[in-house]
């Protein structure tokens, strides 16, 4: 007999519809993943579940709106609906689990890096999906390390989208000051934008690439003051070599995330 340790294509949860598997589920197979002030996260076999606090209705359907509107990406948490109403966990929205947890928790440990060419990087995994976000009308508005799980076979995939702006509608979250562009610290009154969301991205392939999160021994403030001047980190290590499109995502020189994949690809090109 052969064995093989690659990941199967198929999972027993494929088989099983992941609403029967919620509904059936007894109170010993409900595993609390995180709690915050407006949501919580439990896992029942391979569906985490996120859980709105009753305050906080509207960035559940929010979210759910939002991931109806954008569907299966390679790049994007799948979802899988909303809870049975007769569940045991309540009213709740299940999505695919991803035992590695979020790209904040792994940037330094994981081993080895995912390949450094091409559309199989983590750079083009997580620009495209934030390009086809955009492409449906969503602003993330809350781009970041945190927000971007480790797949088991090492891809990414774009997560959380509770606060999201979509069509236009108000945007319910904020980003965490590293991943805030200057010009919307300037004036923080409407919507953060499609150059936004790209800023931060820039953080992220930054922090990809240097193999650690930016600048972690300062301040949020020192931070700030630093953004305001236009004053960005150099990275001593650049894995990915993404440096000239972090530069052009930080001074908000792109218009879309198509051509930051276009940037990307081409760099990919230049090293074969």
């Amino acid at each position: 007999m052969e064995y093989s340790d690659s990941i199967p294509d198929t999972f027993p949860n494929e088989i099983i519809p992941p609403d029967e598997i919620v509904r059936d589920a007894t109170p010993e197979e409900v595993i609390t993943i995180s709690s915050g002030n407006f949501a919580r996260v439990v896992r029942i076999s391979q569906i985490a579940i996120k859980i709105y606090s009753p305050q906080a209705k509207s960035h559940h359907d929010l979210e759910k709106r939002i991931y109806e509107r954008i569907g299966i990406h390679p790049f994007i948490l799948q979802y899988f609906g909303e809870t049975p109403a007769d569940s045991i966990v309540g009213r709740g929205l299940m999505f695919e689990y991803h035992h590695l947890g979020n790209l904040a928790f792994n940037i330094e440990y994981i081993k080895p890096l995912p390949s450094t060419s091409g559309t199989n990087s983590w750079p083009f995994e997580a620009t495209e999906a934030i390009r086809y976000t955009h492409s449906r009308g969503i602003i993330h508005g809350d781009i970041g390390l945190h927000n971007f799980l480790v797949a088991d076979r090492h891809n990414l995939v774009l997560a959380d989208f509770g606060g999201s702006s979509i069509d236009g509608s108000p945007c319910l979250v904020m980003a965490s000051i590293r991943y805030i562009a200057p010009s919307y610290m300037e004036n923080m009154t409407g919507n953060p934008t499609v150059k936004h969301d790209l800023f931060a991205l820039g953080t992220v392939l930054y922090e990809i690439s240097a193999g650690r999160p930016l600048n972690y021994s300062f301040t949020d403030y020192q931070i700030r003051e630093l953004f305001m001047q236009r004053n960005f980190p150099f990275a001593n290590t650049d894995i990915f070599g993404v440096a000239d499109v972090v530069e052009k995502c930080w001074m908000e020189e792109y218009n879309n995330a198509e051509e930051v994949v276009d940037d990307l690809i081409a760099i990919s090109a230049s090293l074969k």
